[in-house]
């Protein structure tokens, strides 16, 4: 690790001081193992423990969630439910010993990373993005200035083939309005440059990204800060460059749409009995998880069912999707919806990814998804009727 390049990183993000609260991760490639989470301030990084587990893990790397967190509770790690376990039993012996002082890292399992869910997330100062369209370093570079956005104010190139772009706030805002300005962000670009590919999974509130200073795990090389600008920018002055949500008709009138993505209004224009139907229609036709430890590949194992399931609480809620889950009869011995509900926090998708799963597995009912060219002509069309 370059400590000296991550306090550079940590400084343009106005997160550098002593007292700051930060959470470190270390993530794996695939996206649906855990992380190990760092709780800590930037003044007292365990800069030893996460060199340590990197050497003894060179597949994991190292990010940082760039919200932050809200105020720490005085007595968090005093009650079981603070600590991760399989079981109630292991929770309670995990909280029994951190509190009889067997804090060492050898001996104790501290409490949860208090900053690493999203509901802990206090305010965003920021917005970035990503693009995994294959683009040069030097494509990326200019891709602010080719789509009409101000210039970042920060660029970091993460040692692969990504360059994130950060925009800084001179102002906090809430945890909805910086998702609004996330997908708001991945339209534009989709918009004016679509071979950029940006990445529209960014807008969860404990979004991780890599820092500077450390290690790619697959290219082994150097994350670093590209370029530092140290401008900042009002929300005002942001969000002129940003194209409004599609479904409003008013830039300065934008309603939060939530998990909801413009492709879908067809089925976001039918009432709430029919959007229930269609989607336990739709389970039906999705398969199951089918084996009992598969992680990733095709319909039937576990990554994308739990993408679908996001989509639906990201849609309906948990209460409603267990409901809609319950009625379609997704469910056997080694896929139970509602157990696996308890660990979704923040959706990261919307009904898109359920529409889209069961035309895959054969489903044809439903409306027609308009393209972005139709949506994006049917906007400006409205808004040159407007003036």
């Amino acid at each position: 690790m370059d400590w000296t390049e991550l306090s550079r990183f940590l400084t343009a993000l106005g997160r550098s001081a002593h007292d700051s609260p930060l959470v470190f991760a270390l993530y794996p490639r695939d996206v649906n193992l855990p992380c190990i989470h760092y709780a800590c301030t930037a003044g007292s990084i365990p800069k030893r423990r996460i060199e340590d587990m990197l050497r003894k893990k060179p597949d994991l790397s190292l990010g940082l969630v760039i919200n932050p967190p809200s105020v720490r509770p005085d007595d968090w790690g005093c009650d079981p439910s603070h600590f991760s376990g399989k079981s109630e039993q292991e929770k309670k012996r995990r909280c029994w010993e951190w509190n009889r002082g067997r804090t060492r890292y050898e001996h104790a399992c501290p409490p949860k990373a208090w900053g690493s869910k999203s509901e802990l997330i206090d305010h965003a100062s920021s917005i970035w993005l990503e693009c995994d369209g294959g683009l040069s370093l030097k494509e990326q570079e200019v891709l602010a200035c080719k789509v009409g956005l101000p210039e970042p104010s920060l660029t970091v190139w993460s040692g692969g083939k990504s360059l994130h772009t950060y925009c800084c706030l001179s102002e906090s805002i809430s945890k909805e309005k910086y998702r609004e300005l996330m997908e708001r962000l991945c339209l534009t670009i989709n918009a004016t440059a679509p071979e950029a590919g940006a990445d529209g999974s960014l807008k969860n509130a404990n979004r991780v990204m890599r820092v500077p200073g450390s290690l790619h795990a697959s290219t082994k090389e150097r994350c670093r800060i590209n370029k530092h600008t140290g401008t900042q920018y009002t929300l005002e002055e942001l969000e002129k460059h940003l194209l409004p949500l599609l479904g409003n008709t008013d830039t300065n009138d934008i309603e939060y749409a939530g998990t909801q993505t413009p492709n879908n209004n067809w089925f976001n224009d039918l009432a709430p009995p029919a959007q229930e139907k269609m989607a336990v229609e739709m389970l039906q036709y999705i398969p199951k998880r089918k084996k009992p430890s598969a992680q990733g590949g095709p319909l039937g194992t576990r990554a994308p069912a739990i993408k679908v399931l996001h989509g639906l609480v990201g849609h309906f809620g948990q209460t409603k999707a267990a409901e809609i889950c319950a009625k379609a009869g997704w469910r056997n011995e080694y896929w139970s919806p509602e157990a696996e509900m308890q660990s979704i926090s923040d959706p990261y998708c919307g009904i898109g990814v359920v529409i889209k799963a069961a035309r895959e597995s054969g489903w044809e009912g439903g409306g027609r998804y308009p393209s972005l060219d139709e949506q994006l002509e049917q906007y400006f069309g409205r808004s040159a009727r407007k003036r």
